[in-house]
């Protein structure tokens, strides 16, 4: 065994080195997780304003919009493209991650 000068012997300091990775590792997996659980309430909050406006819109007798149709169907867009993106990649991360420490 290999020891530096301050007394620490390269085990030590590679076994250090590893929790450090691992504590790292399991950081980024939670922020990953965390924001695939926020995009996920995003998409069914959207589905759900989207019911909304659809019920609205055959229950309604004119063509006329309701007060407040403005907001719903603002709501009722899902994310831009570039957040699906985001997330599958977040997706893929954690995977590999998950896989590293497996």
């Amino acid at each position: 065994m290999f020891h530096s000068r301050d007394g620490i012997s390269l085990n030590d300091e590679t076994s250090s080195t590893s929790s450090e990775k691992y504590e790292r590792d399991v950081t980024i997996l939670n922020h990953c997780f965390d924001d695939i659980e926020k995009f996920i309430a995003r998409l069914q909050h959207a589905a759900a304003a989207s019911r909304e406006l659809e019920r609205r819109r055959r229950n309604r007798k004119s063509k006329k919009k309701d007060l407040g149709d403005g907001m719903l169907t603002m709501r009722a867009k899902p994310p831009p493209e570039v957040e699906f993106v985001d997330i599958f990649q977040k997706f893929k991360l954690s995977f590999n991650l998950l896989d590293v420490h497996e």
